[in-house]
């Protein structure tokens, strides 16, 4: 065989080898970008598993603000005096309207109008109290137990007219002026002037007291 056909069948096996060594990289190249593909779309359209959200048990602060949309604050949380705990709700214009404290450790209810107090309720010395204020903030009720029930009426003064009591359940009712005279209906302790003893009138009873606390009458 001639020497250029040697050359030229040289040649011809030569590029048919290329062509199926490109076609084999054609067909590598095709499937790995299906792979790639596939795996991408995958990622895109399958289910993927959600993350559980961050559970915080603990937060540590002195003092939380809540507001509403605009910004207002209408309730505050936080230290009085940066050692007792107080929550507060405020009304729109930003007046606290009812306030829950604990201070030496006894808890209290506020209630507030625009001007200020109008009802309190909570513990004195671990004892209940109930107290009433009128528009101008004066106390004017005042329902309380110490160790027996006592409540006890105002004037705008804050002076004491009227106050019934059950003490050791005996009943009384006393009644009082700006002068200084009282009047009890009921149980009331009287010392005899001469003796110096005392003693306990009847639930029927009724005594008279002038302004210097001496007995004007009594029945029985």
């Amino acid at each position: 065989m001639p020497p250029e056909a040697t050359n030229i069948l040289t040649v011809l096996e030569r590029l048919d080898n290329l062509e199926r060594q490109n076609r084999r990289l054609k067909r590598l190249g095709l499937g790995a970008l299906l792979l790639v593909g596939g795996t991408l779309l995958a990622g895109f359209t399958g289910e993927r598993p959600a993350k559980p959200a961050a559970v915080t048990e603990t937060i540590d602060a002195q003092r939380f603000v809540l507001k509403n949309a605009r910004g207002e604050t209408r309730a505050q949380l936080g230290l009085l005096g940066g050692e007792f705990p107080q929550l507060t709700f405020l009304d729109a214009k930003g007046k606290t309207r009812l306030s829950l404290d604990l201070l030496l450790d006894q808890p209290s209810l506020t209630l507030f109008d625009s001007k200020g107090v109008r009802a309190s309720l909570g513990l004195v010395l671990d004892m209940p109290v109930l107290s009433l204020h009128d528009a101008n903030g004066k106390k004017r009720v005042w329902l309380a137990v110490p160790s027996n029930p006592v409540l006890t009426l105002y004037d705008g003064k804050e002076e004491e007219r009227v106050s019934l009591t059950l003490l050791d359940n005996q009943p009384s009712l006393q009644v009082s002026d700006a002068a200084g005279f009282k009047a009890v209906v009921g149980t009331v302790g009287l010392a005899t002037p001469t003796t110096g003893e005392s003693q306990q009138t009847s639930a029927a009873s009724v005594v008279l007291f002038g302004k210097d606390g001496k007995v004007l009458w009594r029945v029985p």
